[in-house]
């Protein structure tokens, strides 16, 4: 038997680790034959280097110098691209850890599941609105002011953030596609309708609103248009949203 390939223990002959013997005296101790072992961390050190000493790839992880905050906002801004590009049946968190330079494990501490990391892109899109909206309700603006403020809003949203919009826009077709989403998504929807439907019941008891119709048929049919021009917007270049919204609102101020 070649001994340079054997570690005796207490004479038991076993492989030794990397070709290098290793002898324990009775007790255990290490005698001069395992000073090899310095040798071994040598080379150990030369294999996470990687071939002729070069060091290995970048790992992912969570990168130095960024804190919890700069992770989770990075997280969320690659949820949304993979959302956009994929649907959220085709994303994955080990897509969206990679989008974002992260390894899938430093997710989970931020985003145990993706119906959590789903429910938490869609709340920081509507918190996002939900500030303009309740500006508006506290201004002592005529109604047609506040209007233009709330759809401006989604204008700027679309400008500085085109995927927080695609996914406002294709929200409906995620819930019937996967309905077990839509708990997770009924508060923050709750507080968008109810932040609209202040003010146009504002609006109602104020005598501004067309006669006949009540905050619930506002907030329906201003739902239903933002929606459109939001699906539009995602499904194809038609255009500035910017440049359709003054149109819109110029075309309601003619109507006085």
């Amino acid at each position: 038997m070649d001994r340079s390939r054997t570690a005796s223990i207490h004479g038991a002959a076993v492989p030794g680790l990397w070709g290098f013997t290793s002898r324990f005296g009775p007790r255990g101790s290490a005698t001069e034959s395992s000073k090899p072992a310095v040798r071994k961390y040598s080379l150990a050190k030369e294999l996470i280097k990687g071939p002729l000493g070069k060091p290995r790839g970048k790992r992912l992880g969570r990168p130095q110098g960024r804190d919890s905050a700069d992770t989770r906002a990075a997280i969320l801004s690659s949820a949304k691209a993979c959302l956009v590009e994929q649907g959220y049946g085709g994303t994955t968190l080990k897509g969206v850890a990679m989008k974002a330079g992260l390894t899938p494990a430093a997710i989970y501490p931020y985003f145990p599941s993706k119906p959590v990391l789903y429910a938490a892109v869609f709340h920081e899109v509507m918190e996002s609105l939900l500030v303009v909206y309740r500006q508006a309700l506290a201004l002592e603006l005529p109604f047609k002011e506040k209007l233009k403020m709330v759809l401006l809003a989604a204008v700027d949203l679309h400008e500085n953030d085109a995927d927080a919009t695609a996914i406002l826009a294709t929200i409906p077709i995620e819930l019937k596609r996967h309905p077990e989403l839509a708990n997770l998504l009924v508060d923050g929807q709750e507080q968008l309708n109810d932040g609209l439907r202040a003010i146009f019941r504002q609006a109602v008891e104020r005598g501004e609103a067309p006669k006949g119709y009540d905050a619930e048929d506002l907030l329906l049919t201003f739902i239903g248009g933002s929606m459109g021009m939001a699906l539009l917007q995602y499904g194809g270049d038609i255009g500035s949203m910017k440049k359709s919204t003054r149109l819109l609102l110029e075309l309601v101020d003619r109507l006085d």
